[in-house]
């Protein structure tokens, strides 16, 4: 009676098992997965590479060429990086050019664009008051120091836009410079040109 039992018992317990493996999703899971993998290994084998791609696989070249000239056209031409320049505060001479000869003393007479002229002291963005450099150029020191005051850096502080000079025979390089309320330069400056001019006998 015990051995029936027992059998019994086995057969059931066997029977479930079998029963759930032939009913479980398991086998399809591995299944699928097994056949993705040899899809995705067939589609890289299959693919080339650029060096074993053909003229006729490569991507046409006006594609290229247009891809360049695209690059091209975010390069600010000649025209359009005067249109910024321009855009930019500059100082300038009124009454002077480049190779002028005068007599001394003689005036001199400075104009700004871009930028209201305000006595030293002054903290309003776009303000400024001029310098004049005489015989010397802007320094990189002076970018974040107080421009100096000396025979070669004449500060005009009060705002004046205009001044007399009496210089001694000989030539001359000038330039005009901003300097913020505390006479330091600009960032980025506002200069002249320099211009070179000749003070007669």
């Amino acid at each position: 009676m015990a051995r029936v039992l027992i059998a019994t018992l086995i057969l059931t317990v066997a029977g479930f098992f079998f029963y759930n493996m032939r009913h479980s999703p398991l086998p399809e899971v591995m299944e699928a997965a097994s056949t993705e993998n040899r899809i995705a290994i067939r589609a890289e084998e299959e693919t080339p590479s650029a060096a074993e791609m053909s003229p006729e696989m490569m991507p046409p070249a006006g594609e290229a060429v247009e891809a360049g000239a695209m690059a091209e056209e975010l390069v600010p031409s000649e025209d359009e990086m005067a249109v910024i320049e321009n855009d930019l505060p500059h100082a300038y001479f009124l009454n002077l050019k480049h190779g002028d000869v005068v007599t001394s003393p003689f005036k001199i007479e400075f104009g700004i664009e871009g930028m209201k002229v305000a006595p030293a002291g002054t903290y309003e963005t776009g303000t400024g008051h001029f310098h004049l450099l005489i015989n010397t150029k802007l320094d990189e020191e002076f970018l974040e120091d107080p421009l100096p005051a000396d025979d070669n850096h004449i500060h005009f502080g009060k705002g004046q836009t205009e001044t007399e000079m009496a210089l001694e025979p000989g030539e001359y390089t000038l330039q005009l410079v901003m300097g913020d309320g505390d006479h330091i330069v600009h960032n980025p400056s506002v200069t002249s040109d320099i211009i070179t001019i000749t003070v007669s006998e």
